[in-house]
């Protein structure tokens, strides 16, 4: 079975490029909800990312402390004040990028490079 949140997984992977974080994940919420992006906000990005975030990453208290601790604005970056949006996500992108591909349910689709470009020139669907 192909996971419903393979686009999302590919997206903290790297496997698409980033423009802009906020939009990008509009393009992909949308896609796996249909729903038209501009329909997606804010919040309902941060709860879809903190859920597959959790799914990995909140197993102990340990590793909760270091994920909530991930989110404090500038805690690894200093420079201007993010958001808690941006940190949240950012915190959550993070935490994704690093899950072990036999750790996701399900099978992961191919990156749909219709939906976003690709981070490597010349790729495509059909030569990922």
């Amino acid at each position: 079975m192909i996971n419903i949140d393979a686009q999302i997984y590919r997206y903290a992977k790297g496997w698409f490029k980033r423009a802009d974080t906020l939009a990008d994940l509009r393009v992909l919420y949308g896609n796996r909800n249909l729903i038209a992006p501009e329909h997606i906000t804010d919040d309902d990005i941060v709860l879809m990312l903190v859920e597959l975030a959790a799914r990995h990453t909140l197993g102990t208290p340990e590793q909760a402390v270091h994920f909530f601790q991930s989110i404090l604005p500038n805690r690894f970056f200093p420079g201007p004040p993010e958001s808690i949006h941006e940190a949240i996500i950012d915190a959550c992108l993070h935490a994704i990028r690093y899950v072990d591909h036999k750790d996701i349910e399900g099978e992961l689709a191919e990156a749909d490079y219709s939906l976003l470009p690709s981070s490597k020139p010349g790729r495509d669907n059909n030569n990922a």
